[in-house]
């Protein structure tokens, strides 16, 4: 599923993606138009929990087998390929996911989140 137009920038596993990466990473910016964000990869992972909220987002628990997991979220995405595939979880397969990661501020500490953008087969 990559699309040559979002290959990442940086690759890791689900424990590297922490409120300290996401802090350095902004610490590059400002981010925008000629100057967009860091893609991050983060795989494999399995999927363990996906469903659509609000009216067609995909949210995402993510967990990989250095036993950290994390949320994902790919908003307006619901009907798309990647987000059937990604629902339906073909049948465990494992996935490298790819976005740009954001601090997730609501609840009782900030953690990292990946605003997903991409997925990919890892088997």
């Amino acid at each position: 599923m990559w699309k040559r137009r979002s290959w990442p920038n940086l690759a890791l596993a689900p424990g590297g993606l922490t409120p300290d990466l996401v802090a350095t990473l902004d610490a590059a910016g400002p981010f925008g138009v000629g100057w967009p964000a860091p893609r991050v990869a983060v795989g494999p992972v399995r999927i363990a929990k996906a469903d659509i909220v609000g009216k067609d987002h995909l949210r995402l628990i993510a967990s990989g087998a250095d036993q950290r997991s994390f949320k994902a979220i790919a908003f307006r995405a619901a009907e798309t390929e990647m987000a059937q595939t990604l629902l339906h979880r073909s049948q465990g397969r494992k996935f490298h996911l790819a976005g740009r990661v954001k601090i997730d501020d609501w609840g009782p500490r900030p953690a990292a989140e990946l605003h997903l953008e991409d997925a990919a087969f890892a088997d």
